[in-house]
């Protein structure tokens, strides 16, 4: 318990806010990362531009990299199947 606290604490300290979940691999993870990446799949596909989006969530939402730039990191796109432009432009980007 006191592991909890303490990362919660320190958490806290780098400001940011730390989930506690149960032991489950990918959970918080997934229910987030899942409708951020659909959400910016279907901007792309009313015709927004993918690197304009990352820029938002990078510099408005505060997350470390946009969805685009991090299927290109990983090499995959989990949701590319129902994304009629995402797959294209995310492996388009070069790799800083």
């Amino acid at each position: 318990m006191q592991v909890i606290l303490d990362t919660i604490e320190y958490g806290a300290q780098i400001k940011k806010t730390p989930v506690v979940v149960g032991n489950c691999t990918g959970f918080a993870v997934n229910r987030v990362f899942f409708p951020y990446t659909q959400a910016a799949c279907m901007l792309v596909d009313l015709g927004l531009d993918p690197y304009m989006i990352d820029m938002v969530i990078l510099k408005g939402f505060g997350m470390p990299m946009g969805p685009f730039r991090c299927s290109s990191h990983s090499c995959t796109h989990p949701l590319g199947h129902s994304c009629n432009m995402c797959l294209p432009l995310a492996s388009s980007y070069v790799l800083s």
